[in-house]
């Protein structure tokens, strides 16, 4: 039978070494790489010819051959098998290296051409991996296909691999229908395939196995992430944001999909889905690689099944919240089946029925497997109405049912990790290849079910919690509220026994004493043994009980005080409450710290006696202790009055040494300061008028040949005030001058509290190292932050989320009175080249209170010029009505380019050699059509030398997500002459140059 729809697979795969299983690098994956492409080339031209190809399959073949491709500036060979389907000619590239990759190593990429059976599909899934396995073994090389390498000891994008669907056969409204299903069950996809939960070795958790009393087991994984390649990858997935994948309306083009995603074509196509491809197919990018055909083959089946019934219901799709779906996302990366499920309330119909309610107990879904097996009910007539390919769901069915020795719900991520365990719990040395074999015998020994079969298996699936051990029936108590498992206690067979429960209401702190004698609960009970019978509300169970032992227990009640069950029969014993006795034993303990801490000020007063005088009658001390005890439990003395001693005590110690450490650093300053004042310096204060809630900008204009002497020196701006007679400094820095940027003029940008700050404050600008260099100093007047009623309209919040690259922004604005209000929002951005406008929009008030502004800007690089003040300013009709909030940009943790060069080993240089380098670039950020220029230098105490150019490279497409790699053009190095050089990078693109602060720092080294 053939599929509703044709459909193609790219699985990537990694290349290891059989006996290490580290990734093959270097000469070996070239020379290994040449032979095998030359064997799977025969091995593919020989299959129309092969008895063992099925005819159909044979007619679709026109041609093998193997072309040559560039891509990302790469020139790249590649097997091609032009493949006839509906009588059009695609020519697929069924063997190639994965061009979206660093070149650390290569993936190796396997794709399917356009398939229309689920038997097509099998065969060249078989056919793929067999031209390439037996030529990668001679050299001891063996293909690992998992989501990601499991001795990996960071994630690296360029090292992950995954499957990519492609889905052909639609019409474009019938696209972004099948989008529109599809986006809804992203994160129920996730937990069903999950694959790639290992890194250095294990589990990002620990792995527990339960011994269940039906002898099976039950795996649970504990803070282990199911897909490691999907929570780190975010530049080629996702968007990894609150705005996730967009519900796309019909005739829907591709910009406005590229618009919403923020990512110029080709690069939307880096989506979990995208409706919009090159090849008017529906591509699928967040599936991990696994190893199982099994999994290939239920993927391709539940994809078909969905497409099928986005068909039938003719574009009228519900859209669930974009937000919803990606907190589903994260919750199903990381616990697979088992993350809690959040419904939307905002569906409704026969969709909402599905996708929020269990179809078996018509209760609201809580956990991802819940949901994910409302996804297979949902797709039930269409599963069923594939006649001949239900069988191969099966895989996603055991995963509910389990198996002879496995409890369901779990994934495949689950089963590995179990193999994983075992293997731990043996001692011996952990063999991924042969924990990958243990999990194909999982699927080979599954039998045959079909739909009927498995709807009558998972009714057991919400029972499952009865069957537990002893500590998950703990847990199902813990959800019980004590009343209303009181309530259940008692059942009807339970004479004379009545409960007095006396809730204690919320009123002023008492001694505990008195509180535990009012809020007392007695029960009596008879000496006869009575069975008693709970009921949870998780799981409709009946335990007996047994209740045994006469008396009164009292305990004071609790909000959800939990019974102690640890099995079926149990028995109830009356015991004291701890609660009350650690509330007396802290009584005893306060009255015996108050007695000695009296005792101990008695004794002192009585030793000292009188002008040294000592006191020789005991017995009147002793009288005067009980005294001072008996007034103490009068006048009821706390343990606070000690502890406000200590208090004060330690406020005024920290207050002298705070003082010190002030009037030191003051004493410093004034003592070891030189004197260079200069009249070459202009000071701006931005808004001029402080109409500004906190904070104001100060910007100090100076000539930059003033300042040449000190360009590599850290600079410091600060402020000298006296507040209650004290003297008091605070600096701004250190900071740096960027030397790339040849400006006559330099700016310095700093922010000042208008609050903390007195009226007059002198500021100074100075230059440290060993000594203190003062340029200028002026005394400036700053007057009080005005309130909202004094500005009329304030911008009350100014927040971004990134500082470089595309940046959401949110401008909150409170206005005093409700009146329309007309102005322009600005967003602006200071540096140490001046002014630049980011944003411009305007805005309107309608008796408005609160209006609130979200849109995008975009930062480039090159406005990280020193010290970075971003800036949004509201400016009204009349000039003194501007309202200002700034926001300063901390330093990067991380530079937006690493780079290093491959072969490089300081101390092998030698002058008059040769030798030949590789530079390798890590870019952490979105970078627009870079060129990169490496160059060498002669490090002189005289004037600058020149600069040689050592390669020069140029990458035409954009750096599109945080953690690509790129390896350039090799460079030679021959150095004629000794002395210190250093080899540093320049980059520029599109937005200008990169300052240098942005990037790695350059390579100092000496030639002898």
């Amino acid at each position: 039978m053939r599929l509703p729809f044709s459909h193609g697979l790219e699985i990537e795969n990694h290349l290891v070494d059989i006996k290490t299983s580290k990734l093959i690098v270097g000469e070996y994956l070239l020379k290994s790489w040449d032979v095998m492409f030359e064997k799977a080339f025969q091995f593919l031209s020989a299959i129309p010819k092969s008895p063992n190809t099925p005819d159909y399959i044979k007619k679709k073949i026109k041609n093998v051959r193997i072309v040559e491709e560039k891509k990302r500036d790469l020139n790249l060979k590649f097997i091609t098998i032009d493949y006839v389907v509906n009588k059009k000619i695609f020519p697929t590239n069924a063997i190639g290296p994965d061009p979206n990759i660093s070149q650390i190593t290569w993936l190796l990429e396997m794709v399917l051409p356009p398939c229309e059976m689920m038997e097509e599909i099998k065969f060249w899934i078989e056919t793929l991996y067999e031209s390439v396995s037996e030529a990668l073994s001679e050299y001891g090389i063996k293909l690992l296909p998992l989501g990601l390498h499991p001795s990996e000891e960071e994630f690296r994008s360029g090292l992950s691999c995954g499957i990519h669907c492609h889905i052909n056969g639609l019409t474009l409204n019938e696209r972004i229908s099948a989008y529109n299903l599809i986006r809804n069950f992203v994160p129920h996809l996730i937990a069903l395939t999950a694959c790639s939960p290992f890194i250095e070795g294990a589990p990002t958790g620990d792995v527990i196995i339960k011994e269940l009393k039906n002898e099976k087991i039950r795996i649970i994984p504990k803070n282990s992430t199911r897909s490691i390649r999907l929570k780190y990858n975010t530049g080629q997935l996702g968007p990894n944001s609150v705005n996730y994948l967009p519900w796309m309306p019909m005739n829907s083009k591709r910009k406005d999909f590229a618009s919403y995603v923020k990512k110029e074509p080709p690069e939307d196509r880096f989506v979990d889905v995208n409706p919009f491809t090159d090849y008017d197919t529906i591509e699928l990018r967040f599936f991990d690689t696994n190893p199982y055909i099994e999994m290939h083959l239920a993927m391709v089946l539940i994809l078909q099944a969905i497409c099928l019934k986005a068909q039938k219901l003719k574009g009228k799709i519900p859209e669930v919240s974009s937000l919803n779906l990606f907190n589903l996302r994260l919750k199903a990366i990381d616990f697979g089946m088992h993350g809690s499920f959040s419904s939307d309330t905002k569906i409704d119909g026969d969709f909402g029925k599905f996708y929020n309610y269990s179809p078996i107990t018509q209760k609201e879904n809580k956990k991802i497997f819940e949901a994910v097996l409302s996804l297979l009910f949902y797709l039930e007539s269409e599963i069923t109405s594939l006649e001949g390919y239900e069988e191969y769901i099966k895989p996603f069915f055991s995963f509910f049912v389990g198996t002879n020795y496995i409890e369901g719900p779990y994934n495949i991520a689950d089963l590995l990790m179990y193999r994983w365990k075992v293997q731990s719990r043996n001692g011996g040395k952990r063999n991924f290849f042969l924990i990958l074999d243990e999990v194909q015998n999982y699927f080979q020994s599954l039998e045959k079910m079909s739909f009927n079969d498995f709807k009558s298996l998972t009714k057991n699936i919400y029972d499952v919690k009865t069957k537990t051990t002893t500590v998950s029936v703990k847990r199902q108590f813990k959800k019980v509220d004590i009343n209303q498992r009181q309530k259940t206690i008692i059942s009807k067979d339970t004479e004379k026994i009545k409960i007095k429960v006396k809730v204690p209401t919320k009123k002023k702190r008492e001694p505990a004493i008195k509180i535990a004698k009012k809020n007392e609960r007695s029960i009596p009970i008879q000496q006869v043994v009575t069975p008693v019978t709970i009921e949870t509300r998780l799981s409709k169970k009946i335990y007996n009980i047994q209740v045994k032992k006469s008396g009164i227990r009292t305990r004071k009640p609790e909000k959800r005080q939990l019974l102690d069950v640890f099995q079926r029969k149990v028995t109830l014993e009356t015991k004291k409450n701890k609660s009350i006795e650690n509330k007396i034993e802290m009584e005893k303990k306060k009255q015996n710290l108050i007695s000695n801490y009296i005792q101990a000020k008695t004794l002192k007063k009585i030793d000292s006696g009188k002008k040294g005088k000592i006191n020789k009658n005991p017995q009147a001390t002793q009288d005067l202790i009980h005294s001072s005890l008996f007034k103490a439990k009068v006048i009821d003395l706390k343990e606070s009055l000690l502890r406000n001693r200590l208090t004060d005590v330690m406020n005024k110690k920290r207050k002298s040494l705070s003082y010190y450490k002030r009037r030191q650093k003051v004493d410093f300053y004034l003592k070891n300061r030189k004197l260079k004042k200069t009249g070459k310096v202009k000071l701006n204060i931005i808004p001029q008028d402080f109409r500004t809630h906190f904070f104001a900008l100060l910007q100090m204009e100076i000539e930059r040949s003033e300042i040449s002497e000190f360009l590599n020196r850290n600079y410091y701006v600060s402020l000298l005030y006296t507040k209650n007679k004290e003297n008091f400094i605070y600096d701004y820095g250190p900071f740096q001058f960027n030397n790339q940027i040849q400006e006559k003029i330099i700016i310095f940008p700093i922010l000042i509290n208008i609050e903390e700050v007195p009226r007059l404050t002198r500021i100074r600008l100075e230059f440290r190292r060993t000594d203190i260099t003062v340029l200028h100093e002026e005394v400036i007047e700053i007057p009080k932050a005005k309130k909202l009623n004094d500005l009329g309209i304030l911008i009350n919040d100014f927040e971004i989320d990134e500082t470089l690259g595309s940046s959401n922004f949110l401008v909150d604005i409170n206005i005093a009175e409700k009146y329309n209000y007309k102005s322009s929002l600005q967003v602006l951005v200071f540096n140490q080249t001046g002014m630049v406008k980011l944003f411009e929009t305007n805005i309107k008030t309608k008796n408005e209170t609160n209006l609130q502004i979200k849109d995008h800007i975009f930062i480039s690089p090159n406005i990280h010029l020193g010290r970075v003040i971003l800036g949004a300013v509201l400016q009204g009709r009349e000039k003194d009505s501007a309202t200002w909030s700034f926001l300063e940009f901390l330093p990067r943790k991380v530079p937006l380019v690493e780079w290093s060069l491959l072969g490089w080993d300081e101390d092998k240089l030698k002058r008059k050699q040769k030798y030949q380098f590789l530079p390798e670039i890590k870019f952490n950020g979105i970078l627009r059509d870079p060129e990169i220029v490496f160059f060498l230098q002669e490090i002189t105490e005289a004037a600058k030398s020149s600069k040689k150019v050592l390669t020069k490279d140029r990458l035409k497409r954009t750096i599109t997500y945080a953690g690509q790699t790129k390896i350039l053009s090799k460079f030679n190095l021959k150095i004629n002459s000794t002395g210190k050089f250093k080899i540093d990078v320049e980059i520029s693109g599109k937005d200008g140059l990169v300052p240098n602060n942005l990037i790695s720092e350059h390579l100092e080294f000496v030639v002898n």
